[in-house]
Parts: structure tokens; sequence; C-alpha cells
């Protein structure tokens, strides 16, 4: 039964990091779709990689047993509080939308297998918890060691990589390429805002921009055959039509790709989107 339980986790656990890890390679706008930042989806990946590791050889019922309660503890804690926030989707299945209430309800149930087959090994919680203790003490130094260094080594690499490669390539576009983000304002749900982005080349080369990405379809944008000449400054015509369901404050991003170094360029998009007339008489 308890292999049958850790398999089944393992299998879920892979999934959630495939998809996060997926998310990561392919989606420019991926904190903004799981609404964590970059750094802490390749955190998650990488515990949930960790996690993998131990269930499938680690030959310990107990340490396998207290790694995998305590993540799943953690989950359910991030599921409930994100639920409470007002976040739609827990945020931990990449692109995939999973309610939170959902994700809370699944964390729920591996716990409540997890109790079920110690249980069922006639052994209570506590009891795991002091073996456990007493295995991982027994395990060689030197073993302890590496995998604290591996854990150090991927916790430093996946809390800083987004602010450093975010810094090396703002600064790099910011010699060529300078862009400002757009400020809304207030905007009525439902209805359309205009605004526009300006682009300014601050180098000597002949830039055109050859697409663009939005993170939302309520944002609307025209790229076709836009060139940006050496010193010019270039409006780009955008619009936003918040959706009825999206109330209080946004942030969308756009991206533009280039025909040169630098690639792309991004913009974010704020603002604070407001009920209607025919909204708010309905909820009177």
């Amino acid at each position: 039964m308890a292999r049958v339980v850790f398999f089944l986790i393992g299998l879920l656990l892979s999934v959630t990091a495939i998809l996060k890890l997926w998310m990561l390679i392919t989606d420019p706008f991926a904190d903004l779709h799981a609404g964590f930042p970059i750094s802490v989806l390749w955190l998650g990946v990488l515990i949930e990689g960790i996690l993998i590791f131990v269930i499938l050889r680690d030959n310990s019922f107990s340490l396998k047993w207290i790694a995998t309660f305590q993540f799943f503890v953690a989950m359910f804690f991030l599921s409930t509080t994100r639920l409470l926030m007002g976040y739609s989707s827990c945020g931990c299945t990449g692109a995939i939308v999973v309610p939170s209430w959902i994700s809370i309800m699944g964390n729920l149930g591996v716990l409540v297998a997890l109790v079920y087959i110690a249980r069922k090994q006639g052994r209570g919680v506590f009891n795991i918890l002091s073996t456990g203790a007493n295995e991982l003490r027994a395990i060689p130094s030197g073993a302890r060691g590496a995998m604290t260094g591996v854990l150090v080594v991927g916790l430093i690499f996946s809390i800083s990589q987004e602010p450093i490669l975010a810094h090396m390539a703002d600064n790099y576009a910011s010699t060529k390429i300078a862009i400002d983000s757009v400020d809304f304002g207030e905007i009525t749900a439902g209805e359309t805002a205009n605004s526009a982005v300006h682009i300014r080349n601050l180098s000597n080369d002949n830039f055109q921009v050859i697409g663009g990405a939005r993170s939302c379809q309520c944002v609307a944008l025209q790229t076709k055959n836009l060139r940006i000449p050496p010193g010019e400054n270039v409006k780009v015509a955008v619009n936003v039509t918040p959706f009825s369901h999206s109330i209080g404050v946004f942030r969308h991003r756009i991206t533009f790709f280039l025909d040169k170094n630098p690639r792309r360029v991004s913009v974010d998009l704020v603002g604070f989107v407001k009920e209607s007339i025919d909204d708010e008489k309905k909820h009177e």
C-alpha cells in the first residue's frame, strides 16, 4: 500500500514539476500567469525534483514520509493563503489553471493518505518523526554534506538568477532601446481604454518590430510594419478592455520582438479596474 501511495505522489510531483519547467522555458510571462516571481517558480521545480529523488531512491519509509508530509503541509497552507488573497489558481501547475480550492483538497487528500499508510504500518506520526531523525543522523557526514551542498547551490541559483538575468538584459537593452511602463489609471470593466507605448531608439541601428506578445487577451496592439529609425521615438497604440471579473489592480505585459539585438523588449501596463455602473446596480 505504501509503495502505491508513494508512486502516485511521485507521479503527481513529476507532472507539476514538468508543467512549471515547460512554462518557464516557453512562456515569457510565466511570472504573471503563475502569480509567482520567476525565481520562486525555479525554486519550486528544484524542491519537487529533490523530493522525487528521495521518494524513488531512499529505502527509508520514515525519511520519505517526513519529507513528503512536510512538503504537502506547506503546499496546503500556500494554496489556502492564495485562496484567501483572492487568487483564482494555486499557481503550482504551470500554464494549466487549477482552482485554489481543488489544490487545497488535493493536498489535504495526500496528507490523509500519508497518515493512513502510517497507521497501516502500526506507526504513529511521532514515532515516524523520531525514527526519521535517527536515520538522518546515521547518514555518513560526507553524504549529508554533498546533499546540503546541492541544495544550497540550487537555492542560490533559483533565488538569484532572476535578478541577475533581468539586470543584465535590461542594462543591455537600455543602451539601445528605451521604453517606459504605461499607467492606464482607473478603467471601467468592459470598456476600452486607449493609451500608447513610446519606444525610443538610442542607437545608430535601424530596428524593425517583427512581432509582439501580450500576457492577456484583453490587450490589443498593432505592430505590423513598425520601424524605429536611429534616434527616433515611435508611438504604438495600445488598447485595454478589462474583463468584468478582473476588478482591482491589474498588471499586464507586452513584449516586442525585434529584428536584431536586443531581440526583445518588454513593457508593463498597470492600472485599476472598477466595476461598471450596471454591475454596481446588480450588487445593490
